[in-house]
């Protein structure tokens, strides 16, 4: 999900939170005589709102509305359910016998079950995805609580130094998460 499409999600959620807020604490506000919630009520003129679906105008504004409401409503839906995630990357250097296609799921999976392996590490997991419009492979490594992080930060820098040699050419950002399991008595 892009910065963008994330700070346009986290605005709309919080203007409808407000609104909703603002919402519920006005019909209590009025149950307690508040004063400027009264006025506000007050001001609030219902025969002019009721009278306005008898206007010229309203069935045009409401069409509008509601094709305007119905795009953004599926641009939104696409664009926040839409898969952010790749698999295949195809190798920058290619000849006349072809080309070389690196299915980089199937690799992390390799590479998190061979971190899981190692002395000291509990588990290991890898996810591809596109972040910021760059494709990463993510690694979340959890390690024993009795483990060195120097140790650990020793088997990372390996790890990604035996990746680049077998990939060289690989347009692809790698992420370690590094946690340690809780310390038990």
């Amino acid at each position: 999900m892009s910065k963008a499409l994330r700070g346009l999600d986290r605005t709309i959620f919080i203007l409808l939170a407000l609104v909703l807020i603002v919402l519920g604490i006005w019909p209590i506000l009025m149950y307690f005589n508040v004063a400027f919630a009264t006025e506000l009520a007050r001001w609030v003129q219902h025969d002019v709102w009721a009278g306005i679906p008898e206007q010229s105008w309203y069935i045009y504004v409401l069409i509008a509305t509601g094709i305007i409401a119905l795009f953004l409503g599926l641009w939104l839906t696409i664009t926040n359910v839409r898969s952010h995630r790749f698999n295949a990357v195809e190798s920058a250097v290619s000849d006349d016998a072809g080309s070389v296609t690196t299915l980089f799921n199937s690799a992390g999976q390799g590479i998190a079950q061979s971190l899981a392996q190692q002395p000291g590490i509990q588990s290991a997991k890898s996810k591809v995805s596109v972040i910021e419009k760059q494709q990463t492979l993510t690694f979340t490594v959890l390690a024993q609580a009795t483990t060195e992080l120097t140790d650990v930060r020793r088997l990372v820098e390996e790890t990604e130094r035996d990746f680049r040699a077998a990939f060289p050419d690989a347009a692809v950002r790698t992420v370690y998460n590094l946690h340690f399991d809780k310390v038990s008595k």
